[in-house]
């Protein structure tokens, strides 16, 4: 089961590699109408590699496997419409064909998440101020990353993720309306742009997450204070020695050395 269609080249390269082909059925290799929806998931037929010409003709080596390759949508399909139609008491046109309806939305769903990119852009976008301060937050790190002010080593895998928890700490620490969230982050970027900049790269740590360096930035401009609502940061001994001001917050979570 894969996350998307687009994942599917990687799984039959990693079959080839790993086996011995013996044909692959895509799912897009029948002829099929295009008012038709069926269960048609791409199959891969293999054997077992002999580890040595010596036993290939033993019978294990012999044996045809198949491995069906489905996207997440199609299993959540399969799984729920198998016992639902296929295994019922009874054999119902009207079964089969709402089974058939959902395999027609599944199909939409793969090909909306294939081209996700190309359709966002026809979305109408709408103001909404939660998601305008964390737009704000990745914006501002990614433009930090870009012009080599935060090192790779802890420059976040995620931003989006990375936005959401920087928010989440603010929202934390003021638990205002998030329309009045947006001054606050605006001015938690102020402080921590100030520090970075006056800061050599050399010198931004490595030994500490670039949340936790977020966070010692935070709690030394007095952004952060010592009580955070529902949020308990970790605190690890090279956060506290570069940050001795993140040892007022009172609820988190501490690794001790030693």
């Amino acid at each position: 089961v894969i996350p998307t269609l687009r994942e599917e080249g990687r799984v039959l390269e990693f079959l080839n590699r790993a086996f011995h082909t013996i044909v692959v059925r895509g799912r897009n290799d029948t002829r099929k109408a295009p008012d038709v929806f069926r269960f048609e998931a791409t199959r891969y037929i293999g054997r077992l590699r002999a580890p040595e010409a010596a036993v290939a003709n033993e019978p294990l080596f012999l044996i045809p496997f198949e491995v069906q390759i489905r996207s997440a949508f199609e299993h959540a399909w399969s799984t729920t419409t198998h016992a639902l139609v296929y295994k019922a008491a009874t054999v119902d046109w009207k079964r089969v064909r709402l089974a058939a309806q959902l395999k027609a939305a599944v199909e939409q769903l793969d090909s909306l998440i294939l081209m996700f990119e190309e359709t966002v852009e026809g979305i109408a976008p709408r103001s909404w101020p939660d998601i305008a301060a964390r737009q704000m937050i990745a914006e501002f790190y990614a433009e930090l990353v870009k012009k080599g002010r935060i090192p790779s080593e802890i420059a976040p895998k995620d931003l989006s993720r990375f936005a959401d928890n920087v928010w989440n700490l603010l929202k934390a620490q003021y638990r205002a309306r998030d329309d009045e969230m947006e001054a606050y982050a605006s001015k938690a970027i102020n402080v921590i742009r100030i520090e970075i900049e006056a800061t050599s790269e050399p010198q931004i740590p490595r030994s500490i997450s670039l949340f936790q360096y977020t966070l010692g930035i935070l709690t030394r401009g007095k952004i952060i204070g010592s009580t955070l609502y529902r949020f308990h940061p970790l605190l690890t001994p090279e956060l506290i020695a570069l940050y001795p001001e993140v040892d007022r917050i009172k609820d988190r979570f501490e690794l001790l050395s030693g």
